[in-house]
């Protein structure tokens, strides 16, 4: 029996190490979730949002997905040869104890095939994909051009 007992508390204490573990992996905020009105006759638009690591390792945005768009991808402007272009970014990094801010001219969430047009005051929910498979579903606010 006490041997059972040492068992039992040896695989309690290991599991509530693991998931201590896997949480501080998830401490993040995300905030000011916004998306711009559709242009007129346009099938695409763009998402934006400030996300904070608070935990003590770094986190990575590896996709996202919403029901008003075909697909999303999470891109940047990049200037080169003084030109201004749109890249995708696989896997955003978000180091630990930082902030990152999607804006327009920067890093965005690249929405194609929009549905239906977005308009001021819409809402829509966006599900961010973490490595690891963890997701976060976010709500966006249609914002005037």
């Amino acid at each position: 029996m006490n041997r059972l007992f040492k068992i039992m508390l040896t695989i309690a204490m290991v599991s509530t190490s693991f998931f201590n573990t896997a949480q501080a992996n998830t401490e993040f905020t995300i905030s000011d979730v916004w998306a711009k009105q559709s242009i007129p006759g346009a099938e695409n638009g763009a998402a934006y949002f400030t996300i904070t690591n608070k935990s003590s390792e770094s986190l990575y945005l590896v996709g996202a997905n919403t029901e008003v768009a075909r697909a999303v991808e999470v891109h940047e402007h990049i200037h080169e040869q003084d030109v201004m272009r749109m890249r995708r970014v696989g896997e955003l990094e978000i180091e630990a104890n930082k902030t990152i801010t999607f804006a327009p001219g920067g890093l965005h969430l690249m929405m194609f095939g929009i549905k239906e047009p977005l308009t001021p005051g819409q809402t829509f929910e966006i599900q961010l994909l973490f490595k690891g498979e963890e997701t976060k579903s976010i709500l966006a606010e249609v914002r005037p051009i």
